[in-house]
């Protein structure tokens, strides 16, 4: 990347940051949550503890992290997807057991708008198949507008492979996990692996209690309508934990 074209970047970034949301701290927090869910969900997280940076070293981070010639900011030209602070919190990662699965983690951008249009995420999704990536995870500061749910929950991306995408708003998006009513996931049973372990226990999967996909623990999992969560349940009064027991629930 030209060198003008870096410093242009960092130069509007302070701005951008004090005009549109780009609050340095909160958007530390968010890349937080971020590292959280990837490494919650099997991804290789390469990247420091930001809990121990001060914001200033965290922006430093970022600047110096893209301070070279970099294959996602090209892209992200190249699909016409606007290049600020934000979105230079985006990356790509790969899942540590499945090498050839990877996820592009994008922050978006709006500016004016109510809602994220269609082309801004058809954008993002073009941007997603350039970088070889079967997952995508957008966080924006709005929500999706209609026409964009409607063309993320179609077939319409590709007729021969099966994409993820999630979506989270930045209010909504909060690392369930550490919450204090929040069971813990001992594991997700799913595919291959589902079909042994309900054939080894003699389990009816319609007979256990089910969870939905909007649950933000299955959502926070990447669970999937049919998916099993084994669960660590917690029941606390108080201070006291009253109860700790493992449960099995179905995802519809």
């Amino acid at each position: 990347m030209k060198k003008y074209y870096i410093n242009r970047l960092f130069k509007m970034s302070t701005d951008l940051i004090e005009n549109f949301n780009n609050d340095s701290e909160f958007l530390q927090k968010l890349k937080i949550t971020t590292n959280v869910f990837l490494k919650t969900n099997g991804f290789i997280v390469d990247e420091p503890d930001f809990n121990k940076f001060s914001s200033k070293e965290f922006v430093d981070w970022v600047e110096k992290k893209n301070s070279i010639d970099s294959e996602l900011i090209r892209g992200m030209e190249k699909v016409k997807l606007e290049v600020n602070f934000r979105s230079l919190l985006s990356d790509v990662y790969t899942e540590r057991k499945k090498p050839q699965n990877k996820i592009l983690v994008f922050f978006l951008s709006v500016y004016g708008e109510k809602t994220i249009g269609i082309d801004n995420i058809k954008n993002i999704i073009g941007l997603m198949l350039l970088m070889d990536c079967k997952e995508l995870l957008i966080i924006s500061p709005k929500e999706l507008s209609p026409k964009s749910k409607e063309y993320i929950n179609s077939n319409s991306i590709s007729e021969e492979d099966n994409y993820t995408i999630t979506n989270y708003t930045d209010s909504n998006f909060v690392n369930v996990i550490d919450h204090c009513f929040t069971s813990e996931v001992i594991k997700v049973y799913k595919g291959k692996e589902l079909e042994d372990f309900l054939q080894k226990h003699k389990i009816n999967i319609n007979a256990l209690p089910r969870m939905f996909t909007y649950d933000p623990l299955v959502k926070f999992y990447r669970g999937k309508s049919g998916d099993v969560f084994m669960l660590k349940r917690k029941m606390i009064s108080g201070n006291v934990l009253l109860d700790n027991t493992i449960v099995y629930k179905r995802v519809e």
